[in-house]
């Protein structure tokens, strides 16, 4: 998943940074490098993220 494709989603699930970050336990600057594309997501997270809110693979 991409960044941009990472942010797409939290807006479509109505989130804040702050909320989205919290989710997967790391920090709002890590998850907002992560929307930039200046880090890696790691894909557990975004498969906690996406299990978190019900969202299929």
């Amino acid at each position: 998943m991409t960044g941009a494709q990472l942010k797409t989603l939290r807006y479509k699930l109505d989130l804040s940074l702050a909320q989205a970050s919290k989710q997967v336990e790391v920090s709002p600057r890590t998850w907002c490098r992560w929307e930039a594309g200046e880090s890696r997501i790691p894909a557990t997270a975004v498969k906690v993220f996406k299990m978190v809110n019900g969202v299929k693979a």
